[in-house]
């Protein structure tokens, strides 16, 4: 074909011929118009929504042909009927578009080979033979001399590869002066390029679309511990944010930390800046932008769950839409099942939906790499099997031991440019840092005061069922403190759901111990080796509670490797689910250390120590557990009080019932046989005065014939606040009150006094009709307040206000000696003071200490004087207050 000049406008056409034999043979023709615009019959019909976009669709006799909108209209040829037209291929002026389809590269090839005349295809062949390119010795000329343009394609090809032999063949053109040919190819290529760019650009939009569809189906409904078949809750309805702190804590917070109960924890959790889901891969304040995320946490503290509530999120287009057009979700659990090698996309062929064809469009793409998210759950539960380092790079397509894929993409060795969440327990961090280098880590703290609340309230769907449980849970700090970990607010939630339908005081409050158990429960069954035998689980959860016990003991919660050594614990053969690994600050070192996910958890266990079957069966044992100190149970509690909530937990493994049902759930029989002990020590030293952790023990026992046992001797009772060594129990003692007394069955009481305590109004529904039946009653430096939950924030003067007696009027009372001193009353309360004394009928003396008021006027002030006189009360004016009494005795 001779060489085109550039005011040529010509219509290149190639179609499709099949002979007799049914082999499909290629044609082609040119036709040139000379720059004369087309005037003959029959005229091309411009399609109109094509004529905006710059294409024509020319029709021909029932054809289609796709071009480019050329300077003037283009002749077509003579339309052989038979003949389907397959492309059309414009040049010159105004190069033509190949056509919606790419083509490849041999199709490129094809093409320009069959433009060229016989010598220059003679000359093309001839030149070939002696081109080198590259590293690449020339074509054999024996091979090239009786070659036709596919055997010459397929030869190209063959030595240098697709997009070689298209580079080869345009120089050669160069070479041999065929310019034309040599532009044209170019130009092709470069139309095709965009083309096929365009073409895979779409390919990916189509796969991120169905991946992201069927993600969603994937993860939008979710199975918990006690699901039974076809039974899933959405994620959406019950997920709750969980609080995320960046970076690594010093040691003196996180002892801190560990320490804490109550209102104490949650203001030390609520204390530090929170990071989101949506910022984990946002620059820091120097700009880096981490390409590696650890989310790390103990168990059951909600880490899967966001892992799949990120999921979630990116497939419904809320998360991630302008950093990550692919995320996949890979569990390490379900890795671990893999038998046999496997290949990466193997393994993601495994997690979703896409073909593996499509897995490697995605994967070999070089731009879609900086949108690929893996998201690998759980990585402390890998098996990991091989003991060297895999070295060299890995094909997407080679198959391999997963191990070595994991180690690969952990050290960024494929697709380096791609983005990692890993999620993981702590005490594998460790092992973690042996296969990243650069990472952004994030602790998962659990939930903050208002997630528990929302968590409680999205579980039972009533306001009213979710209010009762509330305040269930927040009576028991210890609990409450354990509901940061979502596992812990779904047990209590769990077991609560059989018992919210009937009034709030006739419902069976589960025992402290009985949530811990049930803790333990679920970690043994959900969270631990799979294929660890009972045997193994039994004897390892025993050296963890001696581990536990002597910390208690030496008041340590920070452990070394070689206190786990001494114990014969290796981290090998250690359940994370049970210890954290921590990594401070030391000099200029850093100090490994391992401790238990809150100190109430190392407590617990502690007390289990006691209770696992070594072995020896089930003979009763006449010595006391070490950790009952002292010489009985009173005096202990005002001698040890770091041992008071592991003692308590004792007592509750003394409910034969709870320890039967564990065993049975978990085959690990656990029995306490120092019960008989026990029980004597317990017996000893009993007088009028009780502390509320004593209650609390005897409570967890849930055995009325002790609790009688116990009490029966009592006239009265004089109950003083507690400290548990990390808890003042001085609140919320009303329920485990009201049960040790009922079990008493007594009509009355001689007295009934409370020292140093909160009295707050669900306290004073439950214990007034005790009170009443009491012939005295007294409250000594107590807070008798309208409301529940005063934090410390609360200021005096709100405290003063709040203050209300009126569960002490009561026309049917017993009681006949009143006192109430130092409980933050004023002069203010002389009507609720008066009121009483004129209600209860049989009360004779009452004798009650008023704090001044700033706040109230000179004139307040006489007026509430004159009310106490009228009444008949004396008042006695003393450095920082009032003595109010009165005594009709006289």
């Amino acid at each position: 074909m001779e060489e085109k000049e550039d005011n040529d406008n010509w219509l290149l056409c190639a179609w499709e011929e099949v002979d007799d034999a049914g082999f499909v043979k290629y044609k082609q023709s040119e036709w040139r118009t000379d720059g004369q615009i087309y005037q003959g019959d029959p005229k091309p019909e411009v399609t109109p929504d094509l004529e905006e976009s710059g294409e024509e669709e020319i029709k021909l006799h029932g054809d289609v042909i796709l071009g480019h909108l050329l300077m003037s209209w283009q002749p077509l040829p003579p339309h052989p009927p038979p003949h389907k037209l397959l492309i059309v291929l414009s040049a010159g002026s105004a190069p033509g578009v190949l056509g919606k389809v790419p083509q490849t590269p041999g199709d490129l090839i094809i093409y320009s080979l069959e433009d060229l005349k016989g010598c220059d295809f003679k000359r093309f062949r001839n030149k070939l033979s002696d081109f080198s390119y590259g590293d690449k010795l020339p074509i054999p000329r024996g091979k090239l001399e009786n070659a036709d343009w596919i055997t010459t394609k397929d030869l190209l090809i063959d030595i240098y590869g697709e997009e070689g032999a298209l580079d080869v063949t345009n120089k050669v053109f160069t070479l041999i002066g065929l310019m034309g040919p040599a532009n044209y190819l170019h130009e092709r290529r470069e139309q095709n390029a965009k083309l096929k760019k365009t073409t895979h650009g779409n390919r990916l939009s189509d796969f991120s679309k169905e991946h992201k569809e069927s993600t969603k189906e994937t993860f939008q409904r979710i199975k918990v511990y006690n699901s039974r078949m076809g039974e899933a809750v959405h994620l959406q309805k019950r997920f709750i944010k969980l609080l995320m702190i960046k970076g690594p804590r010093n040691k003196e917070v996180k002892e801190k930390e560990i320490r804490s109960s109550g209102r104490r924890h949650l203001q030390i959790m609520e204390k530090r800046s929170p990071a989101t889901i949506q910022t984990l891969f946002d620059p820091d304040e120097d700009g880096f932008i981490p390409k590696i995320v650890v989310l790390e946490g103990p168990a059951g503290i909600g880490k899967t769950m966001t892992s799949k509530k990120i999921m979630l999120d990116w497939a419904s287009g809320d998360l991630y839409q302008d950093k990550f057009d692919f995320v996949f979700y890979l569990s390490c659990r379900e890795i671990n099942t893999i038998p046999g090698n496997i290949s990466l996309v193997g393994l993601l062929s495994r997690t979703c939906r896409l073909s593996s064809d499509d897995l490697v469009s995605i994967l070999k793409d070089p731009g879609s790499h900086r949108g690929l998210l893996f998201l690998v759950d759980g990585f402390d539960e890998l098996r990991w099997t091989l003991e060297e380092k895999s070295e060299g790079c890995l094909d997407i397509s080679m198959e391999t031991h997963k191990e070595i894929i994991l180690q690969k993409l952990f050290r960024r060795q494929v697709l380096p440019q791609s983005s990692l969440i890993i999620t993981t327990r702590s005490l594998a961090m460790e092992k973690l840092n042996t296969f990243i280098d650069d990472s952004r880590n994030v602790e998962i703290q659990g939930f903050t005061r208002d997630d528990r609340e929302e968590y409680v309230h999205k579980f039972f769907g009533n306001k009213e069922d979710a209010d009762k449980v509330l305040s269930i849970i927040k009576a028991n700090e210890v609990v409450y403190t354990m509901c940061a970990a979502p596992i812990t607010c779904w047990i209590v939630c769990t077991v609560m759901n059989q018992e919210i339908k009937k009034d709030l005081g006739l419902i069976w409050c589960h025992t402290t111990t009985s949530i811990y158990l049930f803790y333990l429960e679920v970690l043994l069954t959900h969270h631990s080796k799979k294929e660890q035998s009972v045997h193994r689980k039994q004897t390892c959860l025993k050296k963890l509670c001696a581990l536990a016990n002597q910390g208690v003991l030496n008041q340590q919660i920070l452990f070394g490797k070689k206190d786990l050594e001494r114990y014969g614990l290796t981290l090998d053969e250690v359940e994370s689910v049970f210890l954290n690994e921590n990594i401070f600050h030391w000099d200029i070192r850093n100090q490994t250390c391992y401790s238990f996910i809150h100190l109430s958890v190392q407590e617990f266990l502690a007390a289990l120590y006691y209770a696992l079957d070594d072995g020896s069966g089930s003979m009763e044992d006449t010595f006391l557990p070490e950790i009952c100190k002292g010489k009985s149970l009173h005096g202990f509690n005002r001698d040890s009080p770091h041992l008071a909530l592991a003692v308590q937990f004792l007592f509750g493994l003394l409910n034969k019932k709870l320890m039967k049902t564990f065993s049975e759930s978990t085959d690990i029989n656990i029995s306490l046989r120092a019960r008989p002990a026990m029980k004597e020590w317990a017996m000893k030293d009993i007088n009028q005065d009780f502390y509320t952790q004593t209650i609390f023990c005897l409570y967890e026992t849930q055995d009325e014939d002790f609790i009688r046992n116990v009490m029966s001797g009592c006239s009265g009772l004089k109950l003083h606040s507690s400290n548990t060594g990390h808890l003042w129990i001085d609140s919320n003692y009303s329920k485990q009150l009201s049960y040790c007394l009922k079990t008493l069955k007594r009509e009355s009481f001689q007295f009934l006094y409370f020292g140093w305590l909160t009295v707050g109004p669900e306290c004073q529904k439950m214990i007034s009709p005790l009170l009443h039946r009491c012939q005295k009653v007294g409250f000594w430096g107590c807070a008798i307040s309208s409301k529940e939950d005063e934090d410390e924030s609360s200021s005096s003067e709100d405290k003063i206000k709040s203050v209300n007696i009126s569960f002490l009027m009561n026309p049917e009372s017993k009681i006949q000696e009143l006192e109430v001193y130092r409980c933050k009353m004023t002069l203010s309360c002389c009507d609720d003071l008066c009121s009483i004394i004129t209600t209860n009928q049989t009360l004779t003396k009452l004798e009650v200490t008023l704090d001044d008021d700033e706040k109230m006027s000179d004139s307040e002030a006489d007026r509430c004087c004159e009310v106490f006189r009228n009444a008949g009360f004396t008042l006695i004016k003393w450095e920082e207050g009032w003595e109010v009494s009165i005594d009709r005795r006289k």
